[in-house]
């Protein structure tokens, strides 16, 4: 004859067992806890659900649980172990090692300290998030570049950036607009196409200006008293290349060279005069007019200066023999040294 055996129970929801030998077991009917007694005689509480519809509890605390379909929870959930479900609803949830389910709501708290897994997450997040997301609402993927972010003005990217300098708008590198910008000392830079300059001495450079119109007067400066060949003034680069002494005194002649210009006759002496400022007069340039050293100093100061029969000198008194030109250079602006004002005269005399 078949016998039925009993446990203990009760079907008062909630109503735990006070006590339980080591293997003894016990269930709440009303709320369907299962309760054992684990080896030191404590009362334990396990859950393997296996029904196929949707169970309801109070407050869940227990080591793991698998539920095959549905759980409600009205309480707090504490699990100190593992948890697989299909669906999890519930007030609290604080899980200590894994939680997977396939759908989960929480209308409160839910701390997981291990691994969760579920197939999407609605809400706020507070903590730190590890792992890959299959998709991310209204969020930026470490993959992504700024264009997946909305439209941001120079204004609004100003505002996060903590080291800027100057205000307005971005700035590309190709035809932007400054608007009164401050560029400090620049390392390089080309001009071609500036144009406002104020016109005074803050703008200081070397080389040729061959294009354009001076609208403002011209200060020559002594040229330097013991370098012969210094000078400033109206300076060319014409003719073929000619082997120069600096300082001295040559003339254009008419195979377009330039030769050791002398007053003892009238074709070394009478046409364009220039001043060699180096060794080459292609390269280091001829001066046509303006101040310079001289190779020789000419003598008193204040006096003209006037083409010398020795080659390619001046001196300040003119020449006497018959056959020589008087040709005035220009005149001597120095008490000791060589530096003079040359501006040849286009006219001259030949004595006889």
């Amino acid at each position: 004859m078949a016998q039925t055996i009993y446990i203990k129970n009760s079907e008062v929801a909630g109503v735990t067992p006070s006590s339980l030998a080591k293997g003894e077991i016990a269930i709440n009917i009303a709320d369907g806890n299962l309760f054992y007694g684990d080896a030191g005689g404590n009362v334990s509480q396990n859950f393997s659900f296996l029904n196929s519809g949707a169970t309801s509890i109070g407050a869940l605390t227990a080591t793991s649980g698998t539920f095959r379909s549905h759980v409600n929870i009205s309480g707090d959930t504490r699990m100190s172990g593992s948890i697989v479900a299909d669906a999890i609803t519930g007030t609290t949830g604080t899980f200590s090692d894994s939680l997977t389910a396939t759908s989960g709501t929480f209308n409160n708290n839910l701390n997981v300290s291990g691994t969760t897994t579920a197939s999407a997450f609605v809400g706020n997040i507070t903590g730190n998030v590890t792992g890959n997301a299959d998709t991310v609402t209204n969020g930026v993927y470490t993959s992504n570049n700024l264009s997946v972010m909305a439209a941001t003005t120079s204004t609004q990217l100003a505002g996060v950036i903590s080291d800027e300098t100057g205000t307005g708008l971005l700035v590309f590198g190709t035809n932007p607009v400054l608007t009164t910008p401050n560029i400090g000392t620049p390392t390089a830079g080309v001009l071609t196409n500036a144009t406002g300059y104020r016109g005074d001495s803050s703008l200081r450079t070397t080389g040729v200006v061959t294009t354009g119109t001076w609208a403002s007067n011209r200060k020559f400066e002594l040229s330097v008293e013991d370098e012969a060949g210094n000078a400033e003034g109206d300076i060319t680069y014409i003719g073929d290349s000619t082997v120069t002494t600096p300082g001295k005194i040559y003339m254009f002649d008419t195979s377009g060279a330039w030769t050791i210009a002398n007053a003892t006759d009238v074709d070394d002496s009478t046409g364009l005069l220039a001043v060699a400022l180096g060794d080459l007069s292609d390269d280091s340039g001829m001066l046509l007019r303006g101040m310079a050293t001289l190779h020789t100093d000419p003598g008193a100061v204040g006096l003209p200066i006037y083409l010398s029969t020795t080659a390619g000198l001046v001196h300040s008194t003119a020449p006497s023999a018959a056959g020589n030109v008087v040709r005035v250079i220009g005149y001597n602006m120095s008490t000791d040294f060589s530096q003079v004002w040359f501006n040849p005269d286009n006219t001259w005399v030949e004595l006889s």
